[in-house]
């Protein structure tokens, strides 16, 4: 179509004197008759000698008025309001598209419009979806509160008007020991294996799903200066590694397969629907590594669903130890990294799901043998405040 379009034109181009240089190959506009015609209008349109349009830009020109002409009535976003108001009523559990308002969405301005399209895209594009919506900027939660807060609520069971609160402090929680140490053989229970993963994001880069290449490049050299300061430390020492072609720490794909098969990398995130969708999965394998401390029992993810994935783990009897450890951590990074938070709603992470805390702790206590065959699994936030944990084990 770009072809015949740009015959016609330097057929009457020709007619009316005009420049027709040729336009370039990643030209591509998709024109009709109406748009034929106001390409024949834009050159009856009287120029200056010195200032003759050419056919590129009058293609140009044609596109954006014709993009005028639909925002003008309303048909900007059909397609995707449609699919919204079909998931609607096929998927009635996707929570994104179930507290989706038109009204509230014809409301925003043009910039919001945007956003929380990109926000729900994941929503409408796999209507499967529990919760269907994925943050873009650290502030879409704030700039869309009606829409977010309806569906952090309704996931959550939230009243509205609380508000979270984050305290690593565990003084004065009801049910506690006094001396605050939580020792599982009062439970009697021996060595257990501890982990704990929490999710955080820098306030000063989009979102996972809004970032360019060059954004997810910026945030790993800013993670590298802050691994740096948990390498000096003794208590986690270790190295960073990363995929991003040519960075000074990259490895072999062989290393990163090995990291891989050794559950301490990530895979790539393509196969997932849900994050490809939402620009999640976009850049590969730019901005995407991994810190390891000396023990290999402190990991934190960079480039996965949130800019950070942070997991402390440990064999032992103290709980205390492995939250310790990641809180440490956390506070050491955030004097470069400055994370992002809510008021509203604490630690601010890419799918509402992981909001608060974004922690989702597990303990697997194994008894001597032989009943060490039967290890029983020790309540787990994972699947009820966070990612499931079918989508835990695709991505790792």
């Amino acid at each position: 179509m770009f072809a015949r379009t740009t015959a016609r034109v330097a057929a009457l181009g020709t007619q009316r004197g005009i420049a027709t240089r040729a336009a370039p190959r990643h030209g591509s506009y998709a024109l009709g008759a109406g748009a034929v015609a106001a390409v024949g209008l834009c050159l009856a349109a009287p120029t200056l000698a010195d200032s003759r349009p050419t056919v590129y830009g009058i293609l140009g020109e044609v596109n954006s008025r014709l993009q005028k002409i639909e925002k003008a009535l309303g048909l900007e976003w059909v397609e995707e309001l449609e699919a919204i108001g079909a998931v609607t009523k096929s998927n009635p559990g996707n929570l994104a598209m179930k507290h989706f308002d038109e009204a509230y969405f014809a409301s925003l301005s043009d910039e919001l419009k945007v956003r929380l399209i990109a926000v729900v895209r994941s929503g409408f594009e796999n209507p499967d979806s529990g919760m269907g919506a994925y943050a873009i900027q650290p502030t879409d939660y704030d700039d869309l509160a009606p829409f977010m807060d309806a569906v952090i609520r309704d996931y959550h069971k939230v009243p509205a008007g609380k508000k979270h609160v984050n305290n690593w402090s565990l003084a004065g929680v009801e049910g506690l020991p006094a001396d605050g140490l939580l020792d599982l053989t009062k439970l009697g229970l021996g060595e257990t294996s501890m982990r704990v993963r929490t999710g955080r994001n820098l306030s000063k880069f989009p979102m996972p799903g809004g970032m360019t290449q060059a954004d997810r490049v910026n945030m790993e050299a800013t993670m590298v200066e802050a691994f740096a300061k948990l390498i000096a430390d003794p208590a986690y020492g270790g190295e960073y590694v990363s995929l991003t072609p040519g960075h000074a720490n990259q490895i072999s794909e062989q290393r990163y397969q090995q990291l891989v098969k050794q559950h301490i990398m990530f895979k790539d995130m393509a196969d997932d629907p849900y994050l490809a969708s939402a620009g999640i999965a976009s850049d590969w394998p730019h901005g995407r590594g991994c810190y390891i401390s000396a023990d290999k029992a402190f990991i934190v993810w960079v480039g996965e669903e949130d800019h950070l994935r942070i997991m402390s783990m440990k064999k032992g009897t103290h709980l205390n130890e492995v939250f310790d450890r990641l809180s440490t951590a956390i506070e050491t990074m955030n004097t470069l990294a400055d994370f992002a938070y809510s008021d509203t709603y604490g630690v601010v992470t890419s799918c509402p799901t992981n909001l608060g805390t974004g922690e989702s702790p597990t303990a697997a206590a194994c008894p001597p043998p032989p009943a060490a065959a039967c290890c029983r699994l020790l309540p787990a936030a994972a699947g009820c405040a966070g990612v499931s944990a079918e989508r835990a084990r695709r991505r790792i």
